[in-house]
């Protein structure tokens, strides 16, 4: 079965148009398809697919489907998704033993090899967007042909690190964090990526999905295994460093724009050495989750910039659906 009039078809939409889009289905549905090809794009296919799912217009109560997305290796890249309903709850578990390739199959993110991939969670059907609030994790992984990525760390002066991960890759150990996903919006917080060489946290990043829009702030560690030692320090590593997942030498950082062509990257070298308890004021104001009922504003477009005085210490963690406007820091 070729699925990719339907995967492609919001490609050409406006920012706006893709907003409006309810999500809905067009009538309940109760189907089980045994498929041995499923191609949802251009080299993104499933095999040996097994799925069975139940649906209202505007929910879906029950998911059992299993595949492969490579044909040579069908045991090494298995996934599995259950969505199960039980008490008023819906929850879901996602298990895949190539994490590279199902986000890839997925047209999520194509430059990652390897890794498990795990998400679990519990959808809020008490708000409108009805979001699936959890946590994501990925094990042993690499990524390679990562510009973003890139530039972050060249602005570091890491150009050894640069041109490994836009050319062989990099390996990270892990990949974990707090998710929040909607129709229109992928939250992940209290993230962090860490590897022997550089670790990486994630303290808010927002991904819009109608615009692709992205802003992401946290705090970026090279040479992570050392760093990870110093701060295993009673007292005086933890006072240093700012806490587990950042190192003794890590810098602030910030990425803002629009996926693939218009990313900004700024990294705050006055706080490369600062102790972690300073470093953490230089930290940015949380993303504004966008919010189906705005009408004065598109969906991703800037808030206008509210100036401050001083740095602003770290503010709470953004409320779902509501968030506080951001501020700009000086």
């Amino acid at each position: 079965m070729d699925l990719t009039p339907f995967m492609e078809a919001d490609k050409d939409l406006t920012p706006e148009q893709k907003a409006a889009k309810s999500g809905d289905f067009p009538f309940p549905m109760d189907v089980q398809a045994e498929l041995g090809t499923l191609i949802l794009g251009e080299n993104r296919n499933m095999f040996d697919l097994n799925a069975r799912f139940k649906c209202q217009v505007k929910y879906c109560e029950s998911v059992d489907a299993r595949g492969a997305t490579s044909l040579e290796s069908p045991e090494q890249s298995a996934f599995n998704m259950k969505l199960a309903s039980e008490s008023g709850k819906r929850t879901v578990i996602l298990s895949a033993q190539n994490a590279g390739g199902f986000l890839r199959a997925m047209d999520f993110y194509d430059n990652m090899q390897g890794g498990v991939l795990t998400i679990q969670g519990e959808f809020n059907d008490a708000d409108p967007q009805r979001p699936l609030i959890g946590t994501i994790a990925i094990t042993e992984h690499s990524i390679t042909n990562a510009p973003v990525l890139a530039k972050m760390v060249s602005l570091l002066s890491l150009t050894g690190f640069a041109n490994t991960i836009t050319g062989q890759g990099i390996n990270f150990t892990k990949t974990e964090g707090k998710l929040t996903y909607t129709k229109d919006y992928i939250l992940i917080k209290e993230g962090k990526t860490v590897g022997p060489a550089l670790g990486i946290t994630v303290e808010n990043g927002l991904l819009n999905r109608n615009s692709d829009a992205v802003q992401v702030n946290g705090t970026v560690v090279p040479s992570y295994t050392l760093n990870s030692a110093l701060n295993k320090i009673p007292v005086i590593g933890e006072a240093l460093s700012g806490g587990e997942g950042e190192g003794i030498f890590a810098a602030t950082y910030k990425i803002e724009g629009t996926f693939p062509d218009k990313v900004d990257v700024s990294v705050n070298p006055l706080t490369m050495l600062a102790p972690g308890f300073l470093r953490n004021l230089f930290g940015a104001d949380a993303p504004e989750i966008p919010q189906p009922a705005e009408q004065e504003r598109l969906p991703g477009e800037k808030p206008a910039p509210v100036e401050s005085a001083a740095p602003a210490a770290p503010v709470a963690e953004p409320q779902v659906p509501a968030a506080a406007k951001p501020v700009a820091v000086e």
